[in-house]
């Protein structure tokens, strides 16, 4: 067996029968894998925020609505000046999902605390406590968009805001806090 080489012949071989990935080839499929799912994490927190201010908007509007019932049959001087949170979480007004806190209120969809009054007898108030930045941010800019005409006004950190609907750049202004309270109210006269 002349010229027979049996180094280049396993060699051969093994290139042939070598199965997997090397190192390299590894450690790039799992950055490849890490930056779909980081991305899909993001969408995903992304969604998840805009659906409970969503919630949050759709919430306050149904808790409106049913303090404006609830006034037009029995006047609000009936009703009390006070935190009236309890009051109308027991007459149903209040969603079930926002639950009883131990600080004198309920807490939001958005996990912030949340307290109702009654200014009699004009005035319903609703406070919204640690709201952070970028929900803030969403959140005036939807709540602004109709409450013009709902004879309401929306406070940001002591700072009334005159100019309805109220962008998205003056959203970022206003709500220039890591966390901030927001003061959303309306006239009742100014309902129907």
């Amino acid at each position: 067996m002349t010229g027979h080489n049996p180094r280049s012949s396993s060699a051969t071989v093994a290139r042939i029968t070598r199965r997997g990935f090397n190192l390299i080839e590894a450690a790039i499929v799992l950055a490849v894998v890490g930056l779909v799912v980081a991305g899909i994490w993001v969408a995903a927190a992304h969604f998840s925020e805009e659906y409970k201010v969503n919630k949050m908007v759709a919430d306050l509007e149904l808790i409106f609505n049913g303090v404006q019932n609830l006034v037009s049959v029995r006047d609000s001087e009936s009703i009390g000046a006070a935190n009236i949170t309890f009051q109308i979480k027991d007459a149903g007004i209040i969603p079930k999902d926002w639950v009883n806190n131990s600080l004198g209120g309920v807490n939001s969809p958005l996990g912030t605390l949340a307290r109702f009054y009654n200014t009699p007898p004009v005035r319903f108030e609703a406070y919204l406590y640690d709201i952070p930045q970028s929900s803030c941010n969403k959140l005036i800019t939807k709540l602004s968009s109709g409450w013009r005409m709902l004879g309401g006004i929306i406070t940001v950190n002591n700072s009334p805001t005159s100019t309805f609907p109220i962008s998205p750049s003056l959203a970022a202004i206003v709500c220039n806090q890591s966390t901030n309270v927001v003061f959303v109210g309306f006239n009742y006269t100014r309902i129907n």
